[in-house]
């Protein structure tokens, strides 16, 4: 194993390249007619709503853990 071979297998481990599924729904209006220009579907895949026209990621849109 090489030094390249173990970088692309890092970046294939990349939560952020692992793909998702498409939102169905817009999150701020509920709208259903939601499109993205990207060609692979990640959790940091741009959203727009076409009825509000409202932008998103997935990753904005989950949780983040409460902080104490």
């Amino acid at each position: 194993m090489t030094a390249s071979d173990s970088k692309s297998r890092k970046e294939m481990m990349s939560p952020l390249n692992e793909t998702v599924a498409r939102p169905s729904m817009c999150p701020f209006c509920g709208g259903k007619a939601v499109d993205t220009l990207a060609k692979v579907i990640t959790v940091t895949t741009y959203w727009r709503c076409r009825e509000c026209d409202k932008t998103w990621t997935i990753a904005s849109q989950t949780p983040s853990p409460r902080r104490t």
